[in-house]
């Protein structure tokens, strides 16, 4: 999982606005990349990273427990979300709910005072009142602007 993940943050972005969808059982059994760096290339990445968790009641000798919590790692410093399912067919339903959740998010924007540093700056959104749900990421680091020509 952290391997795919991982690959799928660094360097292809071209857009302002970018979301990846992971669908796993959140268990990492044959990846180099740790947590720890799928976390650090999100970190470089302005994409939304979500994921669903297929976590079938029927248990499989070759089988573990789904992990949402290292999904959840992922998704929520991202400004996503994790959701379980239990079947492939409720995996229809959870992407109709990220897809319109994609489709309602608002983009604000923050010019730091202390400028492109190449250092990773904690951030948090707040909204009074409890009639909206904000969903952000952590943090970001403050890399300089580069040119794509």
């Amino acid at each position: 999982m952290c391997g795919a993940s991982r690959s799928s943050f660094c360097s292809w972005r071209s857009r302002q606005r970018a979301a990846v969808l992971v669908i796993s059982d959140g268990a990492d059994t044959a990846s180099t990349a740790t947590i720890r760096d799928v976390r650090s290339a999100l970190h470089r990445s302005d994409a939304f990273v979500y994921a669903i968790a297929i976590d079938s009641p029927e248990r499989q000798a070759i089988n573990t427990r789904v992990n949402p919590q290292a999904l959840r790692e992922i998704t929520a410093e991202s400004g996503g979300r994790t959701e379980v399912v239990q079947t492939t067919s409720e995996l229809n339903e959870a992407t109709a709910r990220i897809a319109e959740e994609l489709n309602s998010q608002y983009v604000l924007g923050y010019t730091s005072p202390r400028g492109a540093d190449g250092q990773f700056h904690s951030i948090r959104v707040r909204v009074p009142g409890s009639e909206y749900r904000v969903r952000a990421r952590t943090g970001y680091v403050a890399t300089p602007h580069r040119n794509n020509r």
